[in-house]
């Protein structure tokens, strides 16, 4: 009899078991319905955004790159003249390979390039100030200097080695993935009618993200609309963004380059802080030398109107996708 009663126990005890494991395991399912339900009643009341937006410029890209969203696109996959937006990997070059606390000296050769923006031969400047300077006012000389200062203590200290800075600026694309994009000079500027930077919105839009993600000083710099940069020697440079959106539309905007060749049109790249804890990249491309701003300033505003709502409801860029 007592065999009969433990068996009967064990039985009951198996059975009480399953049931407590069934009542979880449902119980749990049904939690996970709610939540996702209470997640697409969310979803519903984010704005459809851009659908109204019809492109004015040949590329125009808004991008999420820590999640991996795209908020818009239009012919981001078609590669176009970058015209300065080059300089955005000669920025990432010479903080990949060169002392950014190293001095560097503004030769005649490079105050040859086209663009004025106050520079003095023999000029002396950190590194990193220099950097600086270049993509706030899109420094076409500035590039060249940091270029020409590269080459030349290459060619002094390893005279054996032929890879030159723009060579450099090629294969960090590639080593990045970032197939689309190629140079022939540091400062994108054209030769002749010819342009020299090519590269989709997509791959330039990943790159200016990277350049924010490992030095988050020279990206921020750009964001400003006016300041005073000063060389070593002591000179100081009062400048002017070359981005005019700054001056009154800077809402959250932490990185800017701007970009105009005759064969590229008006380019443009802003990074938008968001309430999201990830930046937006927004790119345009193929605009005209005013038309990219007026162009910026409409997909700013939807970008934010997203994110703003998105913030508001508990959800993430995850949850669209």
């Amino acid at each position: 009899m007592d065999k009969e009663w433990k068996v009967e126990l064990k039985f009951l005890f198996a059975f009480f078991a399953v049931l407590v494991l069934g009542v979880m395991y449902f119980y749990g399912f049904g939690q996970i319905r709610i939540q996702q339900q209470l997640i697409a009643s969310k979803i519903a009341q984010v704005p459809q955004v851009f659908e109204g937006y019809t492109p004015n410029a040949r590329s125009v890209f808004v991008y999420a790159p820590k999640s991996d969203y795209i908020l818009y696109a239009h012919h981001e996959l078609t590669p176009l003249p970058l015209a300065s937006l080059a300089k955005i990997m000669t920025a990432t070059v010479a903080l990949d390979v060169m002392d950014t606390g190293g001095r560097v000296l503004v030769d005649e050769e490079a105050l040859k390039t086209y663009g004025e923006n106050g520079l003095m031969i023999n000029e002396s400047w950190v590194l990193r100030d220099l950097i600086k300077f270049m993509m706030f006012i899109s420094s076409n000389d500035g590039a060249e200097a940091i270029a020409r200062h590269h080459d030349s203590y290459l060619i002094s200290n390893d005279p054996l080695n032929s890879t030159t800075f723009v060579s450099k600026m090629n294969s960090t694309a590639q080593t990045l993935g970032l197939s689309s994009l190629s140079f022939q000079n540091s400062s994108g500027l054209d030769e002749g009618n010819t342009a020299t930077a090519f590269g989709t919105a997509k791959d330039i839009a990943q790159l200016f993200y990277k350049l924010h993600f490992e030095h988050s000083d020279i990206v921020e710099n750009s964001a400003i609309f006016k300041q005073t940069f000063t060389s070593i020697d002591g000179i100081p440079h009062a400048v002017t963004n070359t981005n005019v959106l700054l001056e009154y539309d800077y809402d959250r905007i932490i990185g800017s380059k701007t970009g105009y060749t005759t064969t590229a049109g008006g380019n443009l790249i802003v990074l938008l802080d968001t309430p999201l804890e990830e930046p937006v990249v927004l790119v345009v491309l193929g605009s005209t030398i005013d038309g990219r701003f007026g162009e910026m300033q409409t997909i700013l505003a939807e970008a934010r109107e997203l994110t703003d709502a998105l913030y508001s409801l508990g959800l993430s860029f995850t949850n669209l996708k």
